[in-house]
């Protein structure tokens, strides 16, 4: 009898071993899918950045582009009050000619400048 109570003991001894050895190991699990979890938390908010960052880049690349759009026809303008002048220099035209020439220029220049504004507006350039 006493020889089966001893059993019992080294029994309920190795089941104790074992149940620790157990738990162990599955707090090693926890750490581990915790640390995944942490890993994986922080690569989301790092790709949420990349994303972020490109879109102000791929943003300020197109209001560059805008930019260069605008004063390229800007320059155009300019360039035609230029030959305007140049023009009633050479051919001396009524001042009546001039002013409707300079009038159209300025029209143009003006609806140019109203759809930039728009697209400043827009876009939010500032």
């Amino acid at each position: 009898m006493n020889n089966n109570k001893e059993n019992m003991q080294k029994e309920s001894k190795v089941q104790k071993q074992h149940l620790k050895i157990q738990i162990q190991i599955l707090k090693e699990k926890l750490l581990v899918l915790k640390k995944k979890k942490k890993e994986l938390q922080l690569r989301k908010q790092a790709n949420t950045e990349n994303i972020k960052k490109k879109s102000e880049n791929k943003m300020l690349q197109l209001q560059k582009e805008n930019l260069s759009v605008f004063i390229k026809k800007i320059s155009n303008i300019i360039n035609k009050f230029k030959n305007i002048f140049e023009i009633a220099k050479k051919q001396k035209i009524e001042q009546h000619s001039i002013i409707e020439g300079i009038k159209l220029t300025k029209k143009s220049l003006s609806n140019n400048i109203q759809v930039f504004q728009k697209k400043i507006n827009n876009n939010d350039i500032k």
